[in-house]
């Protein structure tokens, strides 16, 4: 019996590594783009977890959620009546494993977190490495390497990190990655979880590879999160708030007396000149749909498919491969009815297991969602589903449970 015992927390241990995998692959990282690596490591995490469904558990609140996923996923492919393949694909690859991990118990989903914060920081830190070697003049093998989207440059590929555009000290960060951006958004949600503290060797990775991103919406949500955190944590909310705001004053000034002093250097064209203000987009650096796709959408609003979105073929067709990633492109390709039935599905996991900062982190997905609509990436849905459980724990304790879980792994 004993034995039996220690092959199930084995394994299940395992099959939760493979989830970790399967949430970093989701991010498409280099090697991915040449090998079918994903989906390897997808059926893998799927096939370890065949052996736990007998044991599956469920309680109201699971059955509840569960039930509301499915209506999102029925709306999410029309109700599966056209491109059946893609459908399945979208289901195999995003719906399913996320069931999965809602019905991952407590500890299961805490150490879900730590193998995804200890994977990515791990691989964050050997791009860095490479990366400053890079920078400061030594000769590292490379190759060219092409993503399958024709939006992209060709990468130079130097195996530890890829670059798209090369601008010396000033060359955005973008690990193995495809875009810079991706990394700065993962880091922040990811930094919010693991509570911003730099005592632990995984956010110093993780900030230093935020910072180097030079991604405005990276910071963005880096900053929100931070304030969202300070205020969640606290019972003396006005203090907090006073803090921020006086923060806020300081660092506006500064930046406004950077820009002003030298406005033509590369680093104030990447980050402060994309603060102006624009009458038609808020700011300058509001700018992830092209002005075609802008003028698509006014007319798009006024149409049947609104509501449930364009034919597959026809998004394809019309918007693929094109520089278009914002909220807008999901109503186009899902339609407006999913997006309602995803904004439910969120409200009532995070009712389910209610918490104030569970709630910040509903906030910080929702604010990066208005720019890129990744959340059906595992790496986004994995975090949400156990940062939200992680937090909603800890509101009651921290229990012994979950520490040793943390220092063993």
């Amino acid at each position: 019996m004993r034995k039996v015992i220690k092959l199930n927390i084995g394994l299940k241990q395992f099959s939760v590594f493979f989830g970790a995998l399967c949430a970093i692959c989701s991010m498409s990282p280099w090697f991915t783009w040449i090998y079918p690596i994903g989906l390897i490591v997808l059926f893998i995490f799927i096939i370890l977890r065949i052996p736990f469904i007998p044991t599956v558990k469920f309680n109201n609140k699971d059955v509840i959620v569960l039930f509301f996923l499915v209506l999102f996923t029925a709306s999410l492919t029309k109700l599966c009546f056209i491109d059946t393949y893609q459908n399945i694909v979208l289901i195999i690859s995003s719906i399913i494993p996320l069931g999965i991990i809602i019905l991952f118990s407590e500890e299961e989903k805490y150490l879900l977190l730590r193998y995804i914060i200890r994977i990515y920081s791990i691989l964050l830190l050997i791009s860095l490495i490479g990366f400053i070697l890079k920078l400061i003049g030594l000769e590292l093998p490379s190759s060219v390497l092409y993503n399958g989207n024709s939006v992209y440059l060709p990468f130079k590929n130097y195996y530890l990190f890829v670059i798209n555009q090369d601008f010396g000290i000033f060359t955005r960060f973008a690990s193995m990655m495809v875009e810079p951006g991706h990394v700065g958004m993962t880091c922040a949600f990811l930094l919010y979880i693991n509570k911003y503290t730099l005592r632990s060797w995984e956010n110093v990775v993780m900030t230093i590879s935020l910072i180097w991103t030079f991604s405005l919406a990276g910071y963005a949500i880096y900053f929100v999160g931070i304030c969202l955190h300070a205020i969640l944590s606290t019972k003396n909310h006005i203090k907090t708030i006073a803090y921020i705001i006086f923060f806020c004053f300081i660092v506006g000034c500064a930046s406004v007396a950077i820009y002003n002093s030298n406005n033509d250097s590369l680093l104030s064209a990447m980050i402060f000149a994309r603060l102006e203000s624009d009458g038609g987009k808020g700011i300058k650096g509001n700018n992830r749909n092209t002005p075609e796709f802008e003028s698509f959408y006014d007319k798009f609003v006024d149409s049947e498919n609104y509501y449930w979105g364009l034919d597959p073929d026809e998004f394809r067709n019309q918007f693929g491969g094109t520089p278009n990633s914002s909220y807008k492109n999901f109503i186009v390709e899902r339609g407006i009815v999913s997006l309602i039935l995803l904004l439910i599905w969120c409200i009532i996991y995070i009712k389910a297991y209610p918490s104030k900062l569970g709630f910040g982190l509903l906030l910080l997905f929702s604010m990066s969602f208005i720019q890129r609509p990744y959340f059906l990436w595992t790496i986004q849905s994995f975090v949400f589903v156990c940062g939200t459980s992680y937090f909603y724990s800890n509101k009651f304790t921290y229990s012994r449970q979950l520490l040793k879980l943390a220092n063993n792994n």
